[in-house]
């Protein structure tokens, strides 16, 4: 059994689906001519091949239907960022991940991590992967 909603998505370029959150800044546009907020353009952790890619709000597939099916978990995207405390940088890298609506924090985070290899800054400068400089926030539907 399928249940549904109507929203915006993109694709990872392994052909994942990525439901954007009616209700978060992600998923929201202002006036007819869908300009975007300022979150755009957004890194994204795609869990099923592994991939961080860029994506930009051009790349936003029409609004259309969602489906998912009412047996499998749901999910959500996760907004986290991971903290550079490098010489007073205090600058982040932010991503973006669909995760289980019913984690953890903590899960989300550790999940993403191993599939990451590095994170770096706005600045350039290299962010060491542990949970103690990681904030996360999991967005509405």
């Amino acid at each position: 059994m399928y249940s549904g909603d109507w929203r915006y998505s993109f694709r990872c370029p392994c052909g994942t689906s990525i439901p954007l959150p009616r209700q978060s800044l992600l998923g929201i546009f202002a006036r007819q001519q869908r300009q975007p907020t300022d979150e755009w353009p957004i890194d994204f952790l795609c869990l099923a091949c592994g991939r961080l890619f860029s994506q930009s709000d051009k790349q936003l597939l029409p609004g259309g239907p969602y489906l998912h099916e009412t047996q499998l978990p749901k999910t959500c995207l996760w907004k986290i960022d991971f903290l550079c405390d490098q010489d007073n940088c205090e600058s982040l890298q932010r991503i973006y991940v669909l995760y289980l609506e019913s984690a953890q924090p903590k899960e989300a985070i550790g999940t993403s991590i191993e599939f990451l290899t590095s994170a770096t800054c706005a600045l350039g400068h290299e962010i060491p992967l542990h949970t103690e400089m990681v904030t996360v926030e999991k967005l509405p539907g």
